[in-house]
């Protein structure tokens, strides 16, 4: 399968740049100004930097189009974001009205999904894995928890499965999927893998519990792809590859998420 990824130089596509998966990369950039034919392409969902207001923008427009005329099939990888509260036990069935820093999500979900070519939407909660170096995953990547906030609560996704749930999502053809593991309480984590460390305390306290209807098509089971438990055992093993590697091997993983960061639409 010719695959192409649209949203190279954020996080989330470098890491899936570095699984060396898709014959094709690129940035929104270039993805604008055309890209070859292909039988998937992944979009990385851009950000609001690329959107004007609560509507698509002309980029958005352009980038969808482009997607449409080359590619047999269409991954768009959004977020829950796209819910206004991810407290509730919304799932796929719910009207999404799109949370305050993203109410533009729901619109662009829905010019994807009738682009006019088989198209598929999957949900993402907050993430963690090599190079991403935002938000609590950052505190995975330096090993420092002082900016964990112990109260709050999580629903964590490994980017290790990622691949894999993308081909277990075309199999189900499902046209939005949320993949979303169980909530995971940030105490939980900092007792047992950051032993000693306190976080800090912030309220209000995020708390996001989104559910999917299509949970056991991922291995998963009421309403979650993953249990806690699993995801906690995860985190352990990203956190231990992240201390064994050398000193210098730390350093330039965290330099090319900074980099990738940087310049990050997503």
């Amino acid at each position: 399968m010719r695959r192409a990824l649209i949203g190279f130089g954020t996080p989330l596509g470098h890491y899936l740049a570095s699984g060396r998966t898709f014959l094709d990369c690129y940035t929104y950039k270039q993805a604008l100004s055309g890209f070859s034919r292909c039988d998937e392409a992944v979009i990385i969902v851009p950000s609001s930097k690329r959107l004007c207001g609560n509507t698509l923008g002309l980029h958005g427009q352009k980038l969808i189009a482009a997607a449409s005329q080359t590619a047999l099939r269409i991954v768009l990888l959004s977020s829950i974001d796209v819910y206004s509260s991810k407290g509730l036990p919304f799932d796929e069935t719910a009207k999404p009205c799109g949370s305050a820093a993203r109410s533009w999500l729901p619109s662009f979900e829905h010019e994807v999904l009738q682009c006019g070519v088989p198209s598929q939407v999957l949900r993402l909660p907050d993430v963690f894995g090599p190079y991403i170096a935002k938000g609590t995953s950052s505190c995975f990547l330096d090993g420092d928890a002082s900016k964990l906030n112990r109260v709050a609560i999580h629903q964590l996704y490994p980017l290790h499965r990622l691949e894999c749930d993308i081909a277990a999502a075309r199999d189900i053809g499902a046209p939005i999927v949320n993949l979303v593991p169980e909530p995971l309480p940030m105490k939980t984590v900092l007792a047992e893998h950051f032993p000693g460390q306190i976080g800090q305390v912030l309220t209000p306290a995020p708390y996001s519990r989104i559910r999917t209807r299509y949970a056991e098509e991922f291995g998963g089971t009421g309403g979650y792809i993953m249990s806690a438990a699993e995801v906690l055992k995860q985190i352990g093993r990203h956190v231990r590859e992240i201390r064994d590697l050398p000193a210098s091997a730390r350093r330039g993983l965290a330099a090319s998420a900074g980099q990738a960061s940087a310049g990050a639409l997503a």
